[in-house]
């Protein structure tokens, strides 16, 4: 199954040439892609990127909170003021359990950091 047909929202790197991540030497379709809710991860997560709608995102941050690494980066697509994605994630700034930094893209980057 492609990416793209399961609807991968497993915490991955990509660049223009394809998907890096932390299985070296495997091809993307190699992976198992699956929902970052039924994803767990063999160990800490040190860098996450998130690109699922509100609900789903809300959901993968409380899922994985505990299997973040201290100083853990998390990177969340549709962060813009169109998307309540955003909102959300200000929230949980202003608990104080993150930093983040968001980019004024046309659809909205934002990166987190865990506090440890």
């Amino acid at each position: 199954m492609s990416r793209a047909a399961a609807g991968c929202r497993v915490p991955c790197l990509t660049d223009r040439l394809g998907v890096l991540s932390p299985w070296a030497g495997q091809s993307a379709d190699a992976l198992n892609w699956r929902s970052g809710l039924e994803w767990w991860p063999p160990g800490e997560i040190g860098f996450a990127w998130l690109d699922s709608g509100l609900r789903i995102c809300q959901e993968e941050l409380e899922r994985w909170r505990p299997v973040f690494a201290d100083g853990a980066v998390i990177g969340v697509h549709d962060t813009g003021p169109q998307h309540p994605v955003g909102g959300f994630l200000q929230r949980l700034h202003e608990q104080g359990w993150l930093q983040m930094l968001t980019l004024q893209t046309p659809r909205g980057v934002s990166f987190l950091q865990i506090r440890g």
